[in-house]
């Protein structure tokens, strides 16, 4: 089965690289070179953009509510940063040197530190076992939380507001009621019915099911009570929340902005 999914993917690359090869070998935009391999990329230029434009948006209003400016940040990471999609944005804002990619796909950090001049930091599914050599003053997680169980959704908070400075910036996005709509759009899942999903949604605050295949990584939905009630449980007073938006990424993710309390 591995084997086969492995020959799938080869294969989808394959298409890709000849069908959209005209903006993986002459696209010079200021916003740097795109690879391939990043399974963001379908071929719309202006979408693919606007979603890291989009993050960017999000983040700018969140230092400005917290009254900092991006020249002050040290040290910033982009979890997952994939193939750049939006640290080709935060590039222009901070210095390449000043940012940590981290993510599970090897070749995709190697791309950001050669495209963009990140620092390297490669992931791991045990989020406690990730290898961080500093704390950071802005974290953005880009649609990660989407796709965790709600054990794993916890861990991974708990792990970032450790790795958090003092008065440090965390700013994540997350599928909210939105999501309920077009649960039927999400692919390689088996979702429930919505009247069962809106259901938990109703006793819990939050709904998972998993991809084909995996145990504990697929689609998940967390009202906002859910967030603010694991954000409570795993940092107590630790973290304030500076804003929140519905859809405020791309249209689509819920997007929350907490600040580590000193």
């Amino acid at each position: 089965m591995h084997l086969l999914h492995s020959i799938f993917r080869n294969l989808r690359l394959f298409i890709k690289k000849h069908k959209y090869r005209k903006f993986f070998e002459n696209h010079e935009a200021s916003e740097g070179k795109i690879s391939f391999r990043d399974e963001m990329f379908e071929g719309n230029l202006d979408h693919y953009l606007s979603v890291g434009k989009s993050a960017m948006i999000i983040i700018e209003d969140t230092l400005r509510i917290a009254e900092k400016r991006f020249e002050n940040l040290n040290a910033v990471l982009d979890i997952p940063c994939g193939h750049g999609r939006v640290m080709r944005h935060m590039v222009k804002k901070v210095d390449g040197r000043r940012i940590t990619g981290c993510d599970l796909d090897f070749e995709a950090v190697e791309f950001c530190v050669k495209e963009f001049g990140c620092k390297p930091l490669f992931s791991n599914v045990v989020f406690e076992n990730i290898e961080f050599e500093e704390k950071f003053d802005l974290i953005w997680v880009g649609s990660l939380f989407t796709h965790l169980d709600e054990s794993s959704f916890e861990r991974l908070l708990k792990v970032l507001i450790s790795n958090l400075n003092d008065d440090g910036i965390l700013v994540f996005s997350a599928h909210g009621t939105y999501s309920l709509e077009i649960i039927d759009k999400y692919n390689g899942i088996v979702a429930d019915g919505k009247v069962f999903i809106r259901d938990q949604l109703n006793k819990k605050g939050f709904y998972f099911t998993p991809y084909e295949n995996l145990e504990n990584y697929g689609i998940s939905i967390s009202l906002k009570s859910f967030v603010e009630d694991r954000i409570n449980k795993v940092a107590a007073d630790k973290m304030a929340l500076l804003k929140f938006t519905a859809r405020g990424w791309d249209n689509h993710h819920d997007v929350y902005s907490y600040i580590k309390r000193s």
